[in-house]
């Protein structure tokens, strides 16, 4: 989680666990 791209999987990876969770 370094680079521009990694940051933006890692936003959308955190995004998408914590809707699962929500669900």
């Amino acid at each position: 989680s370094g680079d521009a791209g990694e940051k933006v999987y890692d936003f959308e990876l955190n995004r998408r666990a914590r809707g699962s969770l929500r669900k």
